[in-house]
């Protein structure tokens, strides 16, 4: 789930691996999801994850695509 957005990133609880900056973030969960996102944004990449938090799991932030900030 996102947790928060930026005007140029994302936090979410999904749980990553020490090592999986630069993977693509996709949204799949189609229900309770903040705005930017609207239907046509599921099933795409949406981020590039850059980093965990340093002590809470399930707290990562990923630099939004520009595509889903028009």
């Amino acid at each position: 789930t996102i947790l928060s957005t930026g005007s140029n990133h994302i936090e979410y609880d999904l749980n990553a691996f020490t090592g999986c900056s630069g993977a693509a973030v996709f949204l799949v969960l189609d229900k309770h999801q903040p705005d930017p996102f609207n239907p046509s944004d599921f099933g795409k990449a949406i981020a590039v994850h850059a980093g965990a938090h340093p002590v809470s799991i399930d707290r990562n932030i990923g630099f939004l695509l520009s595509s889903v900030l028009t």
